[in-house]
């Protein structure tokens, strides 16, 4: 774990003009001010004769990190000190670490054990982190896969959520400060930390990371700036320190942005140049990543979703969703979570009922562009596009938001719909598949897979034993539309078997054997004959009966 105790060429500059500095100790060419870049300490040396210098980990912004053993109590800690030992400025800024860093308690934020000052130098005492820095594994592994990296930054937005609500600032996130320990991340460098209500005091922050206005003014939002940066730098490689230091590059010149589209909605609205167009807390961003991680890696997450701001159509268990192609429904307001978003939607909603596809379509997109990680705006887009004919547009949306959580039945049924009218049997049926065992609407998407299954003139053989095998999931209960599609597995089943295929097993109780697959079908035929009061439907079921019985001579 231990680092040769030297700064690198690159790192070198004053502490106040930014010069560029050549030397390990002197005056700033500049401005003339005093610099050091040598260690503080050597290996074996003990400080208030407890704790036994190690040797140097790593250096920041703001100072040499050591590891030493606590020879009081036998565990190891971190000394975070200063980089420029003559500046008594940065002593200040670990004066004021000490006094409100000692309370922060939280399972992904390094612990703070003491403080110390030897020979005019503040230090402070913190737990060891024995892990890699998420930095180490960028250039290690090269760009995370997303759905790994939306994990990371959704347990650090817990900790940067927790000092938010104590009134404090992190300003200089970057994934060199996260430290992956086992399964455990810890946010390890709280050195730039300040209060909110700070005028006054120094800030610091890191050159491809840091927002705009933190420089003047920071804000819990600044630090959603720099978690987004963080984020993008992870999974994509782009110049983030030249050509797009202050913005993203667009998804043309990023191949991982072209793939992960809710990615990079998410990724602009984090790091938007004006701050009011961010995420409004810690808690939205997270929340945020969530749904964008059900987006782009599919079953990471536990299933249904669920949102705070929409309710995905449903019906009661016997209402249908096959046909069904209600707009989601917006969710009272919550104070935490305002945004313009709420009057698009609604203005959106407007056009819709009116018919004025195109503008409907373009506000949902918005709402989509302000809420990433939200279901609602994508299944609103694919009904706007069904709605227009633009059936394979509309299947796509549906079966994003379908592989996100399988539980929304909305889409699984949209995107049925969608590829039957492009002449698509097969992927239709799929789409159907994907709705859950033991889900609300699961009979409904099995009777409507059935009927797929059997649509051809003369069902193959598998389709047909699917489709009975699905309908005797759900036992014989006495419904019409599941009575007919008994009959017609029955009698589909029958007609191969007479042609000469041979199966073994039963099917809905039957044995595979044509003559008496025909005689089930016939009273299967006239059961569902006898469910109907609609004249015209009991002939053709009796019409059917007795095209299917088996011959006989009387």
């Amino acid at each position: 774990m231990l680092v040769a105790s030297e700064v690198p060429p690159q790192r070198r500059r004053c502490s106040s003009c930014e010069e560029p500095l050549f030397r390990e100790r002197g005056n700033c060419p500049r401005c003339g001010h005093p610099f050091s870049f040598v260690p503080a300490f050597r290996p074996g040396e003990v400080l208030s004769g407890r704790y036994e210098i190690k040797g140097t980990l790593a250096f920041g912004g703001l100072g040499w990190i050591y590891l030493a053993l606590d020879l009081l109590l036998g565990r190891w800690v971190t000394l975070k000190g200063l980089l420029d030992l003559h500046d008594p400025r940065l002593l200040d800024v670990a004066v004021q670490e000490r006094e409100y860093l000692a309370a922060v308690k939280h399972p992904n934020i390094v612990a703070i054990h003491d403080f110390l000052v030897h020979e005019r130098q503040g230090f402070l005492i913190m737990e060891f982190v024995n892990g890699s820095s998420l930095m180490k594994l960028r250039q290690t592994l090269g760009p995370l896969p997303v759905g790994d990296a939306l994990g990371y930054l959704h347990d650090a937005l817990l900790a940067l959520g927790y000092l938010h609500d104590r009134g404090l600032i992190h300003c200089d996130f970057k994934p060199n400060n996260v430290m992956i320990e086992e399964d455990t991340l810890k946010l390890i460098d709280l050195g730039a930390v300040r209060r909110i209500d700070d005028c006054h005091g120094e800030i610091y922050g890191s050159r491809g990371y840091m927002a705009p206005e933190a420089a003047e003014h920071p804000s819990p939002r600044s630090d959603i700036f720099s978690v987004g940066r963080s984020l993008a730098v992870l999974v994509a490689s782009f110049d983030y320190l030249g050509a797009f230091e202050h913005h993203l590059p667009p998804p043309s010149a990023c191949e991982v942005f072209q793939r992960h589209p809710a990615l990079y909605a998410l990724l602009r609205r984090a790091t938007a140049p004006d701050p009011a167009r961010r995420f409004a807390s810690a808690e939205e961003f997270r929340e945020q990543i969530l749904g964008v991680l059900a987006l782009e890696a599919p079953g990471s997450l536990p299933q249904p979703l669920e949102s705070r701001r929409f309710l995905l159509p449903s019906t009661d268990s016997k209402g249908s969703l096959a046909e069904d192609r209600s707009l989601p429904e917006l969710l009272p307001e919550e104070e935490d979570s305002p945004g313009t978003w709420r009057a698009r939607w609604e203005l959106g909603r407007t056009h819709w009922q009116e018919g004025r596809l195109r503008e409907a379509l373009n506000l949902f997109q918005e709402v989509t562009d302000e809420l990433p990680g939200e279901l609602a705006p994508l299944l609103a887009q694919a009904l706007v596009h069904e709605a227009a004919r633009q059936y394979g547009e509309a299947a796509v949306l549906y079966e994003r938001v379908l592989r996100a959580d399988l539980s929304c039945a909305a889409a699984a049924f949209g995107a049925s719909r969608c590829r039957v009218l492009l002449g698509q049997r097969r992927e239709a049926i799929l789409a159907l598949r994907a709705v859950p065992v033991g889900a609300r609407h699961r009979r409904q998407a099995d009777l409507q897979r059935a009927a797929l299954l059997l649509q051809e003139n003369l069902p193959d053989t598998d389709d047909a034993l699917e489709a009975a095998g699905v309908l005797g999931q759900h036992g014989a209960e006495e419904d019409l539309t599941a009575a007919v599609l008994r009959a017609d597995a029955l009698a589909a089943v029958a007609r191969r078997a007479a042609l000469g295929e041979v199966r073994g097993g039963k099917v809905l109780g039957v044995p595979f054997e044509a003559r008496a697959l025909r005689q089930a079908a016939e009273a299967a035929y006239r059961r569902a004959a006898a469910l109907t009061g609609e004249a015209r439907l009991r002939a053709h079921l009796i019409d059917e009966a007795v095209a299917i019985r088996p011959w006989s001579f009387w």
